[in-house]
């Protein structure tokens, strides 16, 4: 899936992304106002990150599914779509994070 506005783009995640979404990730507010995000965020954490949703991609039912907020030709964040099953309850959540403006792409 991809969607294409005059602002962003909307796309799958590519291997190529790793040092972008490294990059643009590693930031304390992010960090601060999310569960899963480590700070600092380092190269390694976005290639294990990024291994893990290619993987999700090419299952038929994936728990999780993110796509890569792409502005001028970099990524700036992710939009999600997660599914948690914690005792008897299910929930989905539907998010997105990244760093969009204060980077200067």
């Amino acid at each position: 899936m991809i969607i294409i506005t005059k602002s962003f783009i909307l796309r799958p995640f590519k291997q190529s992304d790793v040092k972008n979404l490294a990059k643009n990730i590693n930031d304390k507010t992010i960090y601060n106002n999310t569960l899963h995000i480590p700070y600092p965020y380092k190269l390694k954490d976005a290639k294990e990150w990024l291994a893990k949703t290619v993987q999700q991609y090419r299952k038929k039912k994936p728990r999780n599914f993110h796509l890569a907020i792409e502005i001028k030709g970099g990524v700036v964040g992710c939009v999600s779509l997660m599914e948690y099953r914690v005792v008897i309850k299910q929930r989905l959540d539907i998010g997105w994070r990244g760093n969009i403006g204060s980077r200067g792409l």
